[in-house]
């Protein structure tokens, strides 16, 4: 769990010991050393950042089945109380909470869930 504080300044998601992350993230290699930042903005919510990863940054709109690839181009976008992030294929839920913590919980599923 992030603290505000931690959130003010930025999470960064990947396999590196000082990144915010659990055994199961570290594990894959297909996720990134740095692979996402995820950050809050005043009056504007969350907001994430695929940081050049190898494997990408998927979102997905679990409420209209929207996908969002972020490469080349397009690396930052807001994220939603109904979006699923996908690191190389890594379900990462984030749930934000009305403080502003968020708690985060890591899905590891097979490959059928890998971005194509």
């Amino acid at each position: 769990r992030a603290t505000p504080a931690e959130v003010a300044g930025g999470i960064v998601l990947g396999r590196y010991e000082r990144c915010h992350r659990t055994d199961a993230l570290a594990a894959r290699d297909e996720v990134s050393r740095v692979h996402a930042l995820v950050f809050a903005v005043e009056r504007h919510g969350l907001w994430i950042v695929d940081t050049s990863s190898t494997a990408g940054t998927v979102l997905v709109d679990d409420k209209t089945g929207a996908r969002a690839v972020l490469g080349e181009g397009h690396r930052i976008a807001p994220l939603t109380a109904t979006t699923r992030v996908l690191l190389a294929g890594v379900d990462v839920q984030i749930d934000v909470q009305i403080d502003m913590q968020i708690d985060m919980q890591i899905d590891v599923r097979g490959p059928s869930a890998r971005p194509r």
